[in-house]
């Protein structure tokens, strides 16, 4: 984490964490902003959401509540039972 060399106090060189930003960057008055890049394997890619590359063929995945997918599967199953 953090150390002393020769009484003078050292930071770490990421001080947030694995994907944050430089020191050099955190530092500064108006940090500049960073873009993920392009995954360079594109489709072929075998990461998955684990992936620290930006993918634009992945769209996010829309969150559904379980209740809202059991209803909509109990609606699909028994019409005659849907209000």
């Amino acid at each position: 984490m953090f150390s002393f060399v020769n009484n003078k106090f050292m930071p770490p060189d990421d001080p947030l964490g694995r994907h944050g930003p430089t020191l050099e960057n955190f530092l500064r008055k108006f940090p500049k902003t960073q873009r993920r890049q392009p995954c360079p394997y594109g489709q072929k890619c075998t990461y998955g959401t684990k992936c620290r590359f930006q993918h634009l063929q992945r769209a996010k995945p829309v969150v559904r509540v379980g209740a809202d997918e059991l209803q909509q599967h109990l609606h699909t199953s028994f019409p005659e039972l849907s209000l």
